[in-house]
């Protein structure tokens, strides 16, 4: 699909499974890596987020050879991460 701000919001909706991390706070830290617990510095340092499976092969295409999701707005910049840690490929040029 392709990788404007529609694509990256459709990406993120086809690669979730099941009840979603923003309705359960306890798996929305563990998919961010904060611990709740305030145990390490900062409640992130040393932590490691728990990556989301991923029922789906997702590649988000670009004809630009400029970085995909550059153009995203402030509130979609967050996916590129997302994306990252359910393996959806992002492919320019």
């Amino acid at each position: 699909m392709g990788a404007g701000g529609i694509g990256f919001d459709v990406a993120e909706y086809i690669t979730h499974e099941g009840k979603s991390t923003a309705l359960d706070t306890s798996a929305f830290m563990k998919e961010w890596g904060v611990d709740m617990r305030i145990g390490c510095r900062g409640g992130v340092e040393g932590i490691k987020a728990e990556k989301p499976k991923n029922p789906r092969e997702v590649y988000l295409l670009q004809r630009k050879s400029s970085k995909v999701g550059a153009g995203l707005g402030k509130t979609q910049a967050g996916f590129i991460g997302l994306h990252r840690n359910k393996n959806v490929k992002m492919i320019n040029g």
